[in-house]
């Protein structure tokens, strides 16, 4: 087999796992770069109230913003992005993601309405789509499968960051720049509170590309035989319907459990200004230190878990792992949405909160402990795209839907807590229905690896 230019050599050139610390390294460079992009995706969130304000959007019109513009368009280009990542330099595609991701956060600063507004989060999603498939996939080629639950959970465990960073730092920063009022920003301006807030957010991806593209290793890809994949989409599709039962209840289950935590990522802060009578700083520093510290424990918890059982002899671990937490997630998010005081609304967000990455993280681990090589990063690309049309576009839409259609703006609790309740049972029966045909298609993986 011959390499491409910008791509790594075969299983063949590589001898032995990386070392460790290089291993870690790489790990922390591709933490701090979902981090970055976890805050351009999230930066709306908190500024919900004021856009809503002064650009006169409706509750759904934010739904559409905060979900379809990045996930629909994010979706489409994740399996071009995939199909790269399978094929050339996964360093320079992340580095070039980032780019776009943070120059569109910017753009946003800019827009004078809805039409742009969705034009530059679809620019972010664009961006941002590089970024999954690309790592989960460098991760996997860094790391021998008994090791990469941890390893993905430090990487999934950075949007933990994120939220806590976001939500605790970004309500007092939007105050900040209230207070401060319109400023002036490299001799642009003046840009209003919401508009500087796109600016700070967008300044760390950019920042991070440049350092990715210096000092990040492209590392060796392995398993490139074996398992049997090939390289073509036929291979693709060909691996996919093989084991379509285990990929279609997980992919499936995984969806609508995920479609509850767009939504409350999307909603919470304008649900606890409407249901409690919150600032946006006391919301947002509420979800932080809640839900953001618990995710932050929860986290790395969770996937050192999966490692565990998985050395124990359990191999389906890490699907275990969505079926149970995601459960208990979407159960603690429809209690918390019906919740009479914030005091028992902030508890059963902080139980949401240790659960609220271990669906993605399940995601990232049994892709990579499935599928080939040759084949991952476009499967991953595969689930982001379902998961981009059905969670991330239709979470913060269903919720703004029934607050618009339903509720009343004040009802954003009881629309969380309906979302929650019916797309976490549904989600939560498929994986059952699927587990069998999982660890079906696990054991023929392994035995495949074995054979290499």
């Amino acid at each position: 087999m011959i390499a491409r230019e910008g791509q790594a050599p075969p299983r063949s050139a590589a001898v032995g796992w990386p070392a460790p610390a290089a291993g870690w390294a790489a790990v922390t460079l591709l933490a701090l770069a979902y981090l970055a992009a976890f805050v351009d995706r999230t930066a709306l969130a908190l500024l919900v109230t004021p856009i809503k304000r002064d650009l006169g959007l409706t509750d759904t019109e934010l739904g559409l913003l905060t979900g379809a513009a990045y996930g629909v368009i994010n979706a489409l280009a994740a399996l071009p992005a995939g199909h790269l990542s399978d094929r050339w330099n996964r360093k320079a595609l992340i580095a070039g993601g980032m780019l776009l991701f943070g120059l569109a956060t910017w753009s946003s600063a800019f827009a004078a309405g809805f039409l742009a507004l969705f034009l530059a989060r679809s620019l972010v999603g664009i961006g941002e789509a590089t970024l999954h498939p690309a790592a989960t996939s460098m991760i996997a080629d860094l790391f021998p499968p008994e090791r990469r639950s941890r390893a993905y959970g430090v990487y999934i465990g950075a949007a933990a960051s994120a939220i806590t960073v976001v939500f605790l730092l970004g309500g007092p920063t939007v105050r900040w720049l209230t207070d401060l009022g319109p400023v002036t920003l490299l001799g642009l301006g003046p840009f209003k509170p919401w508009q500087a807030s796109f600016l700070v957010a967008g300044a760390p991806g950019l920042i991070l590309a440049l350092v990715i593209l210096l000092f990040l290793r492209e590392p060796a890809r392995r398993d490139t035989v074996g398992h049997g994949g090939g390289s073509d989409l036929a291979d693709v599709f060909a691996f996919l319907a093989r084991h379509k039962r285990a990929f279609a209840c997980h992919l499936g289950g995984s969806t609508l459990i995920l479609v509850s935590n767009y939504a409350l990522l999307a909603w919470v802060v304008p649900w606890l200004e409407r249901a409690f009578g919150f600032s946006t700083a006391e919301a947002s520093a509420s979800f932080a230190l809640t839900a953001g510290l618990a995710c932050l424990i929860g986290t790395p918890v969770l996937g050192e878990l999966g490692d565990r059982l998985r050395r124990g002899g359990r191999s389906d671990a890490n699907y275990l792992l969505a079926l149970a937490g995601g459960g208990v997630f979407c159960g603690a998010v429809a209690a918390a949405g019906l919740a009479p005081t914030s005091a028992l609304a902030l508890t059963g967000l902080a139980v949401a909160g240790f659960f609220l990455l271990i669906v993605p993280l399940s995601c990232s681990a049994c892709v990579n402990e499935l599928a080939p090589n040759a084949l991952r990063a476009r499967i991953s690309a595969g689930y982001n795209l379902v998961i981009a049309l059905g969670a991330t576009s239709a979470g913060p839409f269903l919720v703004g839907l029934l607050n618009d259609e339903v509720f009343g703006l004040e009802g954003v609790g009881q629309s969380l807590a309906t979302v929650a309740a019916v797309t976490g049972a549904a989600g939560v029966g498929l994986l059952l229905w699927g587990q069998a045909s999982y660890a079906n298609a696990l054991a023929m993986a392994e035995r495949d690896g074995a054979a290499d």
